[in-house]
């Protein structure tokens, strides 16, 4: 049995069961090879796998945080505006003095634009009469999906805005 290891790209000492030692210069072609049977580097590979796959989840859900004054039709509790934030339409609604609504206004059924209306407090989509409550769970209509709504605080004089990537 012998066991190999790397010292560098182009080394490689073999360590034998009989006590000696001999070094080998790996041409280009079997550095590879040597790496991947030996067991040091089969580990180095597999805590690269294991911290890759335990990082690669929270990359997915990474979301850019946005923020901007707040807009005059937004300055008051009940008022509402859609704004274009990267590259995004987004409906606001401004529920009280500290909290706002943010959503996507893309209609879950057949993808026209929802608008608040502010005597039901809610939001309706003009195409097929779909209906929406304001933090976007379908109320009645032919959409059967929820509205997405985005992480959306008041800090202040802006808005702070969590979309995801």
């Amino acid at each position: 049995m012998s066991l190999y290891f790397l010292h560098s790209n182009v080394t490689m000492q073999k360590m034998c069961d009989h006590d000696h030692s001999e070094q080998a210069t790996l041409t280009s072609t079997n550095k590879l090879e040597a790496w991947a049977e030996s067991r040091r580097g089969f580990m180095k590979w597999f805590a690269g796998a294991v911290l890759l796959l335990a990082t690669f989840p929270s990359a997915l859900a990474h979301a850019k945080k946005v923020a901007f004054p707040i807009k005059d039709a937004l300055a008051t509790p009940g008022g509402s505006a859609m704004l274009k934030i990267k590259d995004r339409d987004v409906l606001f609604v401004r529920k009280d003095e500290s909290s706002i609504v943010a959503i996507n206004p893309e209609c879950t059924h057949k993808k026209c634009k929802v608008r608040f209306v502010s005597d039901s407090g809610d939001f309706h989509c003009k195409c097929h009469k779909s209906a929406f409550t304001l933090e976007g769970k379908v109320m009645g209509g032919p959409a059967k999906i929820d509205l997405e709504v985005y992480e959306a605080k008041i800090d202040g004089d802006r808005i702070i805005l969590t979309l995801p990537d």
